[in-house]
């Protein structure tokens, strides 16, 4: 994940483990970054002393920094002008059933609080509580750009904290991040870090999701004539070929609708073309052919997952990048052969195994999207020892580079989601414009992202539309300026 965000700056990345660390490379890259991930890990001392000594940019993340105390005539206060403490967890005590404790989970930035989140999952506590706590001896050295608190005791501790080159980080940001969340604070502190600062810009974009041969008129027209009438410039995520092999969304009756003989679909995606829209290819079918492979069992295009199987949690059977290229580029073609040109990728619902990035990577230099990535090419997620990490990650702007090679373009701030459609939780107006309102304190950080068009329709009665439009202005009144996917890439 922190690799990925790198990648805003279009760096190249080696990561090792520190076991791993060779006499005098702090000296050789332009910035290291330490991640204490395991909290009373020994850290090899060639790795201590050499960071004691350098002059060069180097970033520690949480636990392990009292560890530099050990040297022999070294000293964080004397180099630095600071002391680690030690890590904080969750607050000793009662705690009622049912809620969580008590913990550092307020990180205070730019007149903003972002919160650390913590849940309760069937039964389990969902969060990452601890944070390292540090105390500033002299602040002519010790700069602290972020402060991190304790709503229920008051307590507060430096959240980042910076002495000439060094760089200090409470807490790991990338554990349960959301919209709100401290990991923007990392985001925008990541340039100061790394020196390499960025103009103060913020840009926003819209997408119109699941565009495929079942769309309706009705609904669809009204969204881009409206984005169209405020000069607002869009993408359509668009699905080629319309696959509903059981007829759950057709009355009982199997429908196969490749592109050429989607009509509706084509009529659609002209009159938006010539409204400032641009096509975003979402997957082939956006559903596992005649596999029911989503929650709802339909088999339909829109609804099932494509690129993971679901049901089982794993990669689909006969998963490869061979066979993910092969479906993207048949997508691909049904767009070409009739004169459209998508201008970026986007996986169905987000998820896929690593051959997806991988086989899209060899056709589109940019994806449009958030995504799955993990801790294994081969991921193994059967709970137990050995199993892999699925992660999912936003990004607050553009990724030049991920991972897999890929230009990621941002969609940060989700899609209105109304409970009437069976959600756990509703998405707002008002929750995506306070969400844009956080991703400003990003320096060059987006506000985009996503609705779909029937919510427009009468379904909702007016209530679609009316959010869109406060969107839309609420974006404009934060400062915001709209863009698209192409027109970022001849930026």
């Amino acid at each position: 994940m922190l690799q990925n965000l790198l990648g805003h700056f279009d760096a190249e990345v080696q990561a090792i483990p520190v076991q791993q660390y060779r006499n005098g490379s702090v000296n050789e890259y332009h910035t290291t970054f330490y991640i204490g991930w395991a909290t009373g890990q020994t850290v090899p001392t060639n790795f201590l002393s050499d960071v004691s000594r350098t002059n060069a940019r180097v970033v520690w993340l949480r636990s392990n920094l009292e560890q530099m105390n050990l040297l022999d005539g070294f000293s964080t206060r004397s180099r630095w002008g600071f002391v680690p403490w030690g890590s904080r967890f969750f607050d000793a005590g009662p705690t009622p059933a049912g809620s969580v404790p008590s913990f550092f989970s307020t990180v205070y930035y730019k007149n903003l609080s972002f919160q650390k989140r913590a849940t309760i999952y069937e039964g389990e506590i969902a969060a990452d509580p601890e944070v390292f706590i540090t105390e500033v001896t002299d602040r002519t050295r010790a700069r602290v750009h972020a402060v991190i608190g304790n709503p229920a005791t008051g307590a507060t501790a430096p959240y980042v904290l910076q002495s000439d080159n060094f760089w200090f980080v409470a807490d790991l940001p990338f554990n349960y991040i959301h919209a709100r969340d401290r990991y923007l604070v990392f985001a925008d502190l990541l340039h100061d870090m790394l020196g390499v600062d960025h103009a103060e810009s913020h840009q926003a974009m819209i997408r119109l999701e699941d565009i495929d041969a079942k769309v309706d008129p009705d609904n669809f027209k009204p969204v881009v004539d409206y984005l169209h009438a405020r000069g607002i410039p869009f993408s359509m995520a668009t699905i080629p070929h319309y696959k509903d092999p059981y007829g759950s969304q057709n009355n009982g009756v199997p429908t196969d609708i490749p592109l050429a003989e989607a009509t509706t679909l084509r009529l659609a995606l002209d009159y938006a073309l010539a409204r400032g829209g641009e096509i975003v290819q979402h997957g082939l079918s956006h559903q596992s052919d005649t596999y029911r492979n989503g929650f709802t069992g339909t088999g339909g295009s829109g609804l099932d997952y494509e690129f993971w199987d679901v049901m089982r949690n794993a990669p689909m059977a006969g998963d490869s990048v061979a066979w993910a290229l092969n479906r993207v580029n048949t997508g691909l073609r049904q767009f070409l052969d009739l004169g459209y040109q998508p201008v970026a990728w986007e996986t169905p619902h987000y998820h896929g195994a690593p051959s997806v990035l991988q086989a899209v990577e060899q056709v589109y230099q940019t994806a449009y999207q958030r995504h799955t990535y993990y801790t294994s090419v081969t991921p193994n997620l059967t709970p137990g020892l050995g199993a892999d990490f699925e992660l999912w990650q936003f990004f607050p702007y553009v990724i030049e580079r991920d991972l897999y090679g890929l230009r990621v373009l941002p969609e940060n701030l989700g899609n209105l989601q109304y409970y009437q459609f069976g959600v756990e939780e509703e998405l707002t107006a008002q929750d995506v414009v306070r969400n844009a309102e956080y991703a400003r304190v990003v320096r060059d950080g987006f506000a985009s992202f996503f609705i779909h068009p029937f919510l427009i329709g009468e379904i909702t009665g007016g209530r679609g539309m009316r959010d869109l439009q406060e969107i839309v202005t609420g974006l404009e009144a934060l400062g915001y300026t709209w863009t698209s996917p192409s027109r970022l890439d001849n930026r």
